[in-house]
């Protein structure tokens, strides 16, 4: 195991010394690139850039250094694994050949299966859990589960993480921070919150009796504030935070409208890539003249939605892929309780039962659906012209819609019974009705063009001389590329640098590995070197597309 782990600090040193061996030839390609750009060098300028091209004609060239680099990365996951492995196997086998180790073991084992808690705790207590970590280091569990699983000792883990903490209230979390040496609170305060049984009064009351001050009542209220909440108000150092705002999930149409109204454009669309299929059909917005009856349903949206579903599943039987996933909200219950019941009378009717349940069918509030996801949403908003005000308040709580609206990965479809002109101009329901799905403006072939200098235009036409097909002015999870490359179906990235002008600069290693995350390599090719190894610039291009 020590082997190994020589092995993982060796490859860390020479990703950081290659990373830096990379920035600097960036900054070397750009000065070449500024001289040998000229168009009416003087002498000096002439021999420098001799000089320059001598000198790329003997070193290995952008790509070839990118290309080291992103292999070093990949050995290094690999030896991460052995790493891990290398260590699971040592910890096994001291279980093996420990008795005392195997009989705490066996201890938990004997806790886990007792129905009481008491019976549960004395025999964790009986066992040495520091023996048993050591076997197993990692452990998932529920917050209403931890208490079932691990004995109440203080700091047993040197990392606790709980996700999901906007859905979290303090007192529940109190056990596993108890547990913990230090702790990660992930979460997202623009979705959903725990829901709170305990009257207002009765908290009030609790507090008073403790002698509890009206501000620290405000700061711990258990009702309005999540473990979210609370570690933000307490978080002071910058060094503290980190923001996951890679949004892996949804279309771009799909997950626009949350991310300006609810996020302020902050999330990095990591499925906004050239290659995904996206259509007027992604986000779909559909109007009826329904109204909700004085049972709270909206028959007329009910109706519609079983077309579709029966639609969705028709589509489905003439494709070979992998069966859709479908999932069908309301943030109404009993527009919930009403489309499972007619969608549950017409898959008997159908003898579609079971094949719902292959297309993993789930129908449910906003609450059901927080940290789900599916590949079809169907959403009936329910809300008619003659509901009250209170109906759309509900409807339009920023956390329910919020999530409402997220869940779909390729394509969502908006039942809806009102139209923006029936609601107030400050209707979170009218803004989004509003929105129609229309695609976002893509660059015009002329403003593309524009983007284009010299260098990207020879480059190109090099590219399609080899039948592959390029394309400037696009961007990738939000981060500009110079020329998107396409051979059969494969895609790669590149990023001219040196060339004077818009596309000169080089993109930073930490967007590199953004846009490989996003799924597509990014490759760099010097104007200078473009120049000198244009013929192998374009034999490894062609090896990376193939």
């Amino acid at each position: 195991m020590g082997a190994v782990a020589d092995e993982l600090l060796e490859n860390l040193q020479q990703i950081e010394d290659e990373e830096d061996q990379l920035s600097e030839e960036y900054s070397k390609s750009i000065a070449r690139g500024e001289v040998s750009a000229k168009p009416n060098p003087r002498w000096y300028e002439r021999i420098l850039k001799l000089w320059y091209e001598s000198k790329v004609k003997d070193r290995p060239i952008l790509l070839d250094l990118a290309g080291h680099l992103n292999a070093l990365h990949q050995q290094k996951e690999i030896i991460i694994r052995k790493l891990i492995n290398a260590q699971q196997n040592y910890l096994v086998s001291s279980v093996l050949i420990n008795a005392e180790t195997r009989n705490d073991l066996r201890k938990l084992l004997t806790g886990l299966k007792k129905d009481k808690s008491s019976e549960q705790l004395k025999a964790f207590l009986s066992a040495d859990f520091h023996s048993i970590l050591n076997v197993f280091p990692i452990w998932i569990t529920s917050l209403s589960d931890l208490h079932r699983v691990l004995p109440p000792k203080k700091e047993m883990f040197d990392v606790v993480i709980i996700d999901e903490a906007s859905q979290c209230d303090i007192a529940s979390a109190l056990p596993a921070i108890q547990r913990a040496n230090r702790v990660v609170i992930a979460g997202d305060a623009q979705q959903l919150r725990h829901v709170s049984f305990i009257a207002r009064n009765s908290m009030k009351k609790f507090a008073n009796d403790l002698n509890v001050s009206e501000l620290t009542q405000e700061k711990y209220d258990y009702r309005n504030v999540s473990l979210m909440d609370l570690a933000i108000e307490n978080t002071n150092e910058a060094s503290q935070v980190a923001l996951l705002n890679e949004h892996f999930r949804s279309l771009k149409p799909i997950i626009d409208f949350s991310n300006s109204e609810f996020y302020q454009g902050g999330l990095r669309l990591m499925r906004d890539r050239p290659w995904e299929k996206v259509s007027d059909q992604t986000l779909i917005f559909k109007h009826f003249n329904g109204d909700r009856a004085e049972d709270g349903v909206n028959a007329t949206e009910i109706r519609a939605v079983i077309a579709d579903l029966e639609m969705i599943i028709e589509s489905d039987d003439k494709r070979c892929d992998p069966l859709t996933s479908i999932g069908i909200l309301s943030p109404f219950r009993a527009q919930v309780d009403a489309l499972t019941l007619a969608v549950n009378e017409w898959a008997q009717e159908s003898s579609l039962a079971n094949r719902l349940t292959r297309h993993r069918l789930k129908i449910g509030t906003a609450h059901s659906f927080q940290g789900e996801e599916r590949d079809i949403m169907l959403i009936s908003m329910a809300l008619g012209k003659s509901d009250n005000s209170g109906s759309r308040r509900f409807l339009e709580q920023e956390d329910i819609f919020n999530v409402s609206i997220t869940r779909a990965r390729h394509q969502q479809v908006i039942y809806h019974s009102v139209l923006p002109q029936d609601l107030p101009a400050s209707s979170l329901l009218a803004k989004y009705l509003t929105s129609s799905g229309e695609l976002p403006a893509s660059i015009s072939e002329d403003e593309s063009r524009n983007l284009v200098d010299e260098f990207a235009e020879n480059f190109s036409k090099a590219c399609e001389a080899k039948q592959i097909t390029c394309k400037a002015g696009v961007s990738v999870a939000s981060i500009p590329v110079d020329v998107l490359l396409e051979k059969n179906g494969n895609y790669l990235g590149v990023d001219l640098v040196g060339y004077p002008g818009y596309m000169q600069d080089a993109v930073e290693i930490n967007q590199q590995q953004i846009l490989e995350r996003a799924g597509m390599m990014l490759v760099p090719v010097g104007f200078v070197e473009w120049q000198v190894q244009q013929e192998n610039v374009l034999v490894e291009i062609e090896q990376l597309l193939n």
